[in-house]
């Protein structure tokens, strides 16, 4: 039915309703959460992998196929890939995301006219986007998220490697298939059967200890797979760190003859090198337990491999190894010249003890693509299902720290962030002062209990907070001073501070040590360092107070009650003296401002007392230009969160 339901041109697209999907049982009648076009996807792949997962999770799914070419890199491309081109920027502003071949081309133009419409997220079932197929600078410039498959959903792909030895291990220790064929014999009594036998008492594996030689991909997903039978496991791998093993709660070996000597079972996944070829010989086996179980998925026909195949003979004759599981490849595709048993293990055909398989190299390595593929198209779809709902970031090409903007423990400080990026734009009184911009912004953090402001995602979600709110006030301000509607990029906390690096600010992060000891006493911290064009300064600290935002430092002054960063808030610098603030207050009272909070700084080290005023309305501009011209009011500026 699936197969019915994919038919398209080469230029057209191919819509799968929710109501045929029904029929087939993937989902009760519901609305669609988002559209989603994939383009140009492995048709055979995608119908059993992708496919079905994006439409049972309430997605509409379109597919289009053509061959896009970046028009504005190749000029001359043909007009079947022009037409195929212009198609998709004409269904373009119908889909919240894409899911592309990692070979489709999408040019600026593209990602442009999508951003502008709903165009949220493109996805590619690989490990990273080619920077010539897609502009990566240009998607993150546009608020596109850029989704590809993370280092462990590509680990995830060996363990059909890891399953092969597991499998191995299993049938020695649990002769299942052997005893199914001695109970058929026994029913029909047709051949002396030894079912019942001795042989039917399986070797359980748990507590006993498993030996990894190899620790790379496939060796970890064995690792893992070892933990839910109770095994322990130790490992030999010279790139691998004793810290990193116990980290992961394995037990390190120093050298190979120290895991001869404690492991019951030894699983190989070493890369065949001129190092490791032939490294189970003789003196291995002299140190290895008796009735050892050896395991090996990589063992080769034709060539000597890991083993000395006439030191695995004389293990299995003489008792010394209990079990042998080989897992052979043949470098021939001629099925013909694959003998029943390899020459070189010649004897042990009866052994009860011994598995040997063979699997043809090319049709093993196009299965294990086919696989391979299957399980990324699966994973990618995942990712990108996940991320529309907003229910984690998995794999994010241009933006690594986005997992981190859903922790609900960084909302306050996401919040934070972006209310103290709109305090400082509008505190310099930057959006009147069209010459004097900003020529650097620098972000500091401390501290954090519930989430570590000082990890790296951390400082880049609050940093890109900060910018976000920063450039929201910009934006806001020359729409106020131009009539003109100007497009911008879409802002987020994915792009803002690549939008503000584009437009000439320098934006850092930087360990403010000057700053260090006027946060000491608080939990957690941010700094924000503000310098200007003309050579201004601003410095504002705050911090979360259980959940709440609050701002406690303004350049010198520290000693206010601290506030939060919302609503209404008038700041004034003036002389220290009787009643200025009363002839403030007195003229809020005349224009009927009613005031929600005050505080006041007052400081030997600073000239001027600074005030804090919270109302619930902002004043007119009469009212401003009357307060500025007050006795003794040094400055007084109104910011609005």
């Amino acid at each position: 039915m699936l197969t019915k339901l994919l038919r398209h041109t080469t230029t057209q697209t191919c819509r799968i309703s929710l109501a045929q999907w029904k029929g087939v049982g993937f989902l009760n009648q519901r609305e669609y959460t988002h559209k989603i076009l994939c383009v140009d996807l492995q048709r055979s792949i995608a119908e059993n992998s992708c496919l079905p997962e994006l439409i049972q999770r309430g997605h509409q799914v379109d597919q289009f196929q053509s061959v896009f070419v970046d028009i504005e890199c190749d000029p001359d491309a043909g007009p079947a890939n022009r037409s195929g081109f212009a198609n998709l920027e004409k269904i373009l502003p119908e889909y919240d995301a894409l899911l592309i071949s990692p070979k489709t081309k999408l040019s600026r133009s593209i990602l442009k006219q999508g951003s502008q419409a709903k165009l949220r997220m493109i996805a590619t079932p690989s490990r990273r986007f080619d920077s010539t197929n897609v502009d990566v600078m240009e998607a993150t410039s546009q608020d596109i998220m850029l989704l590809q498959l993370d280092e462990r959903q590509l680990g995830e792909s060996f363990s059909v490697e890891a399953e092969k030895a597991f499998t191995l291990l299993l049938q020695l220790v649990y002769p299942v298939p052997s005893e199914h064929t001695d109970s058929k014999k026994s029913i029909s009594g047709s051949e002396t059967s030894n079912f019942g036998g001795e042989n039917s008492f399986a070797k359980p594996l748990q507590r006993k200890k498993l030996g990894i030689i190899g620790f790379g991909r496939t060796g970890s997903c064995v690792a893992e797979m070892a933990k839910a039978f109770d095994l322990q496991v130790a490992i030999y791998d010279p790139n691998i760190s004793e810290g990193k093993a116990k980290m992961l709660g394995f037990t390190y070996c120093d050298s190979l003859l120290e895991l001869y000597r404690d492991c019951e079972i030894i699983s190989f996944h070493a890369p065949l090198t001129g190092k490791t070829r032939s490294m189970f010989d003789d003196d291995a086996l002299y140190n290895c337990k008796d009735g050892v179980i050896l395991i090996s998925v990589a063992e080769h026909s034709d060539q000597i491999g890991l083993f000395q195949k006439d030191t695995l003979v004389k293990g299995v004759q003489s008792g010394k190894i209990g079990g042998l599981g080989i897992d052979l490849l043949h470098e021939s595709s001629d099925a013909a010249s694959i003998g029943p048993f390899p020459d070189g293990l010649r004897g042990l055909e009866t052994s009860p003890n011994v598995l040997v398989r063979g699997h043809q190299k090319p049709i093993r390595t196009a299965a294990m693509d086919h696989v391979n593929s299957t399980h990324f198209y699966r994973a990618i779809a995942e990712n990108l299902s996940n991320a529309l709902a907003r229910r984690g970031y998995r794999g994010v090409s241009n933006g690594i720290f986005m997992s981190w903007t859903l922790l609900p423990e960084m909302q306050p400080f996401i919040q934070l962030g972006e209310a103290m990026g709109k305090f400082v734009h509008q505190y310099m009184s930057l959006q009147d002062a069209q010459e004097n911009s900003v020529a650097s912004i620098s972000v500091a953090t401390t501290g954090g209990i519930s989430a570590d402001l000082s990890t790296p995602k951390a400082r880049l979600v609050v940093q890109n907070a900060i910018m976000k709110g920063f450039l929201f006030t910009e934006r806001a301000c020359d729409q106020h001073r131009s009539s003109e509607k100007t497009q911008s990029h879409r802002l987020s906390l994915l792009n803002a501070s690549f939008l503000a690096m584009s437009s000439g600010i320098d934006v850092r992060f930087v360990e403010n040590a000057e700053n260090a000891q006027a946060v000491q006493h608080l939990n957690n911290s941010i700094t924000v360092n503000v310098r200007t064009q003309q050579d201004q300064h601003l410095s504002v600290t705050g911090s979360v107070f259980g959940e709440e935002p609050r701002i406690v430092r303004i350049d010198e002054y520290n000693n206010f009650p601290s506030f939060r960063p919302e609503g209404n808030l008038l700041l004034f610098r003036n002389q220290d003296l009787p009643g200025v603030v009363a002839r403030i207050l007195k003229e809020l009272a005349i224009s009927k401002i009613n005031i929600a909070n005050f505080g006041l700084a007052r400081q030997d080290n600073v000239p001027l007392a600074l005030g804090i005023l919270a109302l619930d309305a902002p004043p007119s501009t009469t009212t401003m230009a009357t307060l500025r011209d007050l006795k003794d009011v040094e400055s007084l500026q109104m910011v609005q969160i």
